[in-house]
């Protein structure tokens, strides 16, 4: 089995005074990352690795659950930022087979677009930290497919409010 996570990053700034890229996450952002990574701690298996975009609110994001999920590395791959779903299912195929749980931080519409592409029925646009979650019937990356999806699910912002009071 592969456990595959795609996430959008946090809820980040409206503006940047440089470039898209370099928008940060806001405080609403912050918080709902510690949401997830207090969610992630009640719903084993924990990402063996963390991929992110260069763009400072996917990688922001991918820090603070590198972070609080005791991550050692994060991959940063600019391909997520500037491709499309084939682009990062490239990417996830080409992962490592000893890696049997990987998280994926990135943008839409790519990361939504791809979220749809093993989900059924398809899920819509994922909001700003909202996750997806795949498990493959496979023994390598390589072999994912719409055919492959074992379940998925998804984790909304809106779901994890338990986490906020400590709960």
């Amino acid at each position: 089995m592969k456990i595959l996570y795609l996430l959008r990053h946090g809820k980040a700034e409206q503006s940047s005074p440089g470039s898209d890229a370099d928008r940060l996450l806001s405080a609403k952002g912050e918080k709902q990352v510690k949401l997830l990574s207090k969610w992630f701690n009640d719903h084993p298996p924990v990402p063996q690795k963390l991929v992110s975009s260069h763009a400072s609110r996917a990688y922001e994001t991918a820090s603070l659950l590198a972070r609080d999920l005791n991550i050692a590395t994060i991959d940063i791959q600019k391909a997520i930022y500037y491709g499309d779903e084939e682009t990062l299912d490239d990417i996830i195929r080409d992962t490592d087979d000893n890696i049997d749980v990987l998280l994926l931080a990135g943008h839409n519409p790519s990361i939504s677009d791809l979220a749809n592409l093993y989900i059924y029925p398809a899920i819509g646009v994922l909001p700003t930290a909202g996750l997806a979650i795949i498990t493959f019937d496979v023994a390598n990356w390589e072999s994912i497919g719409k055919g492959r999806v074992h379940s998925s699910k998804v984790v909304l912002p809106e779901m994890l409010k338990k986490y906020s009071k400590g709960g």
